[in-house]
């Protein structure tokens, strides 16, 4: 795959920044269903169960990209490029693949807490649920890694403090 994790990247325009990481949660959702699709059993449910925490997220964050008349790009596109991404792992084993999702996803956490010093007041709930998706997933990736059996509940509670009420 890589050389090691990514690094985080810096953000400083908000308008721009939110817009990213908007397309990314769109182009995230395609991509854990892509990957969902090629494995099964427990693999498939926890990959679906990331597609959904995308899904979300890309919620959650729309309401401010549109509050601030950024524009959105076309879901199609975003979709498609999610699951281009995905092809390159949709043949790698799940022990492997929740190990690299472990080690390359953990960076993303401090952009989204780049994101959220950024973001005006109004956001602050919307990126908090940015934030916490990511810690979701690396906590459950290094979880699942690990082989720890109850992997899946970061996601869960996750997705349950989110639910609408």
């Amino acid at each position: 795959m890589t050389d090691g994790p990514p690094q985080p990247r810096a953000f400083t325009d908000y308008d721009a920044s939110l817009r990213v990481a908007w397309e990314e949660e769109i182009e995230g959702e395609a991509y854990f269903l892509r990957l969902a699709e090629a494995h099964d059993g427990r693999a498939a449910e926890a990959l679906t169960l990331l597609a959904e925490i995308e899904a979300v997220t890309a919620r959650a964050l729309a309401p401010a990209l549109r509050r601030r008349c950024v524009p959105m790009a076309d879901l199609d596109a975003l979709r498609a490029r999610g699951r281009a991404a995905a092809e390159p792992l949709a043949g790698m084993a799940w022990p492997d693949l929740a190990a690299w999702m472990a080690e390359n996803f953990a960076p993303f956490i401090a952009e989204f807490e780049a994101l959220e010093a950024l973001g005006p007041p109004e956001d602050a709930e919307a990126l908090r649920v940015a934030t916490d998706h990511e810690r979701a997933a690396v906590a459950f990736a290094a979880a699942e890694a690990a082989g720890d059996p109850d992997s899946f509940r970061p996601l869960r509670d996750f997705l349950a403090q989110t639910a609408a009420p």
